[in-house]
């Protein structure tokens, strides 16, 4: 058995798109259904089949046509020149397209239609600096001559991620009967609370008054309170004072004390001699 080994893949070789790739269209198909509510099977392409054959999707004037243009989705999800659109069309890309349902199940189901938004979910040719893009191999086998041979070609392409989200609404007559009565509930306790509004003003007043009352009470109290204080303070000086002479009195009693008995002392000396 002959081995080979296939030669190492030449990175500068650019590919080159598809000639009029641009104008390339996508048609899109899917469903959504809402189990809860008996909704089965919504679809978006419930229309005139001439209409789907015509339309090409637009933000505005074409919202709900599932047929996009290759080039509008590029424009789209970059809007960096078309140096950048034109490397995301020769190595190509990931687009996300996001279908989602927002659906009245009060009006008619074929109302019931789903906007479309887009992205670029990988990095920016500008940014990314290795494995930009998206590529694939695959390996076709072959033999010639009783010969094996092995063709691996690595091809570039536009990936598209389709996501779907969906939510749906519906009145409940019991629900709406009640929201009623609850309404009218609080109609009647507002109407309640507008009779009694005057009364609660006029104790409103009332309770005022006595507080502007306490209010003066209090500074009156404070006042009185503070010439106490004051009076109590010129009383401890007096005190101070007194305290301070009935010291000085005690010096000069020990005093003349000292002298007496000195001259006590000196007489009976005397009285001796």
């Amino acid at each position: 058995m002959d081995v080979g080994q296939c030669p190492v893949e030449d990175d500068s070789i650019n590919p080159k798109p598809v000639s009029d790739s641009l104008n390339y269209t996508i048609f899109v198909k899917s469903f959504i259904e809402f189990p809860k509510f008996n909704t089965f099977n919504l679809t978006n392409i419930g229309y005139d089949s001439n209409y789907l054959k015509s339309c090409i999707f637009h933000r505005k004037k074409e919202s709900h046509c599932t047929i996009f243009r290759v080039n509008d989705l590029l424009k789209t999800v970059e809007n960096d020149g078309d140096d950048e659109r034109g490397k995301m069309l020769a190595s190509c890309d990931v687009i996300r397209v996001k279908i989602d349902w927002d659906c009245n199940l009060d009006k008619p189901l074929n109302e019931c239609r789903p906007e479309y938004t887009f992205g670029r979910l990988d990095s920016p040719y500008k940014i990314e600096r290795f494995s930009f893009g998206f590529n694939f191999r695959f390996a076709s086998h072959w033999k010639c001559s009783n010969r094996s041979f092995r063709t691996l070609t690595k091809a570039f392409g536009l990936r598209f991620i389709i996501a779907v989200t969906g939510k749906a609404g519906l009145a409940i007559f019991i629900y709406a009967i009640v929201a009623l009565n609850f309404g009218q509930t609080v109609l009647d306790f507002t109407g309640y609370r507008f009779s009694v509004l005057p009364k609660q003003l006029s104790e409103l007043e009332k309770l005022q008054e006595q507080l502007q009352k306490y209010e003066d009470d209090r500074q009156m109290l404070e006042e009185q309170r503070e010439q106490y204080e004051r009076d109590r303070q010129e009383i401890e000086q007096q005190i101070n004072g007194i305290k301070r002479q009935i010291q000085q009195l005690e010096l000069e009693i020990k005093e003349v004390t000292m002298g007496m008995q000195q001259l006590e002392n000196e007489i009976k000396r005397i009285q001796q001699e």
